[in-house]
């Protein structure tokens, strides 16, 4: 976040987007994207896509508004009267391209100079602008005049001036928010799980080094959030979805078998082949792997409703083979049927079982990591309604169905753990169930609970990354949060598909093996775990195996000796 701006954090969506990028896989996910280019052969490049989704919704939804900031920039008298009466057209559509082109929603200066990632952010739309309409060079250049951000001797053309660009960004936004989230994510697949607000499916994967320079410096007051009223999928769909990147091959050739055993499901519209076509049928995929209950035993009839109100309003976001506006029932019902004879047909399903339950049973550990990482980083923990369980919710208004938070209540005391042969019994049904969401619950409820006893660490704490050595050191993130003679150490395992696991969780000495997180103090130190209550005593180096020989995730906290 710019450090002037007067505010104490963010909504907690650049949290969301940098958690579920570490869950990704760098190498996986240039894979992924390989091979969607592959099975899309015909779909243009991200940025391209991007760009003409952006500009449907200006000439198709938004041209009213800019025919009246063109008629704003006239009245304002900032250009010369006889360019505006030369060039007009051409103008506006070169104001049509600057609008387009911005990389983000919109610039935040309200003063001369403007802020110098202002500048950066205009001097990038300029750039690609004129790289998507080089005949208009002369016009840009006449709108550089308005928007350069520096002041001039004359103090009223400055204030109009600055009129017109604070108009402009009042446009940028919903343009951006309408032409990539609610257009561009719904018609681009590489990877569905970073379709998300505040992330982008351009470019996949963050590596622990990168995640931790983020929170170092991340806002002690800022709000860190996983799910919210209007995010594209459930935060737990999400894990499953980023797994892909650790298993890409497989995915390769289980999705190749399937789009060939599936293509007798596909209808024929006016003799123009199969539908829905490869681009929804991969998004179809990939949102049965992210949102299929195994853990659960729905009537299976009420799944389907849901996934095809999801499947039906992201086609008709998509803008491509029907819309809102444009609905094209033939289209829509194929899509319903595609869905119907997949989830009829029982060798897809029992296909489908085998390749995604060990998905979902590996993501556990993520999505734990997840909540931990959530409530232990700089920020503020923000929890949506309901994702204390597994949240494998689609866009809204699937994420907005009622709560049983009477489960919920019930569930916390059951996991209130009075002493420790309760609790060792706990553990071991709650990793060997992996698909009950207790554990989950279990994590949020015990990591609050350090929270609140140890308020001003949180509140006021350092981030510091740890070093980790060892066979499994590429596996592991570990930091600790440090407030005066209060410590606390969180430890998430990475990668995990490449790791020996047992019952899909990396345990103990088979999976960790000799790895190590180094400590700064050289001196003797206790620590005691929140979800295990087990204690270890430590100098210099602790032993990954016995933190993580019972629960896959870990939240030390140090004890006074």
């Amino acid at each position: 976040l710019p450090p002037h701006w007067p505010i104490q954090g963010s909504s907690g969506y650049d949290f969301l987007a940098d958690v579920s990028q570490l869950y990704t896989d760098v190498k996986g996910g240039e894979s992924l994207v390989r091979y969607y280019a592959t099975w899309n052969s015909e779909a243009p490049t991200y940025e391209t896509l991007v760009y003409q989704n952006k500009s449907y919704i200006l000439h198709h939804r938004m041209q009213g508004e800019l025919d009246n900031l063109m008629r704003l920039l006239e009245q304002l008298e900032v250009l010369p009267a006889d360019a505006l009466a030369d060039h007009r057209d051409a103008l506006q559509e070169a104001l049509s391209h600057l609008l387009i082109a911005f990389p983000v929603y919109r610039i935040y200066s309200t003063a001369f100079p403007f802020a110098s990632e202002d500048q950066e952010v205009l001097n990038q739309a300029f750039e690609r602008a004129h790289e998507a309409a080089p005949a208009l060079a002369p016009q840009f250049d006449l709108l550089r005049v308005v928007f350069h951000g520096e002041a001039s001797d004359d103090d009223a053309l400055d204030q109009r001036r600055l009129r017109f660009v604070m108009r402009c960004q009042q446009f940028a936004g919903p343009l951006a928010a309408k032409g990539v989230e609610d257009t561009t994510f719904y018609g681009y697949f590489p990877l569905i799980s970073h379709n998300e607000v505040g992330d982008s499916p351009h470019g996949l994967g963050m590596s622990a080094e990168e995640f931790h320079e983020r929170m170092t410096r991340r806002p002690l007051r800022t709000m860190n959030a996983t799910a919210t009223h209007d995010t594209k999928r459930g935060e737990d769909a999400r894990m499953r979805i980023n797994l892909l990147s650790e298993v890409p091959s497989e995915w390769m050739k289980e999705t190749a078998r399937w789009r060939y055993a599936n293509e007798p499901y596909k209808s024929s519209l006016d003799d123009q082949g199969g539908w829905p076509d490869a681009n929804f049928e991969y998004f179809i995929y990939q949102t049965l792997l992210g949102t299929y209950p195994f853990h659960s035993t729905p009537k299976e009839e009420e799944y389907e409703e849901r996934l095809n109100a999801y499947l039906l309003k992201a086609a008709r976001e998509a803008k491509q083979h029907t819309s809102w506006s444009e609905p094209q029932e033939g289209y829509e019902k194929s899509i319903a049927h595609f869905v119907s004879q997949l989830l009829k047909d029982r060798d897809f399903m029992d296909e489908f079982s085998d390749f995604a339950e060990p998905i979902a049973l590996m993501a556990v550990t993520y999505s734990l990591g997840q909540t931990l990482l959530k409530a232990t980083v700089p920020g503020i923990p923000d929890v949506y309604q309901g994702t204390e369980y597994w949240d494998l919710s689609m866009v809204d208004p699937d994420n907005r169905r009622p709560v049983n938070f009477a489960q919920r209540r019930d569930a916390l005391q059951m996991l209130d753990a009075p002493d420790a042969t309760h609790r060792e019994v706990l553990l071991r049904k709650l990793t060997e169930d992996l698909l009950d969401p207790s554990i989950k619950l279990y994590v949020l409820s015990e990591t609050l609970k350090v929270r609140h006893r140890h308020r001003e660490l949180f509140a006021e704490g350092s981030y510091q990354p740890l070093v980790v050595q060892g066979k499994r050191q590429d596996h592991l993130m570990a930091f600790r949060r440090v407030w005066r003679q209060q410590e606390v150490l969180v430890l998430a395992p990475l990668g995990i598909a490449k790791l020996p696991l047992t019952n899909f969780l990396p345990l103990g000495d088979t999976c960790w093996d000799d790895t190590q997180v180094l400590l700064p103090e050289a001196e003797e130190t206790r620590w005691s775990n929140a979800f295990t209550q087990q204690t270890f005593t430590v100098t210099g180096q602790l032993s990954v195996s016995e933190v993580l020989q019972n629960f896959p995730v870990a939240l030390l906290i140090k004890n006074v000796l």
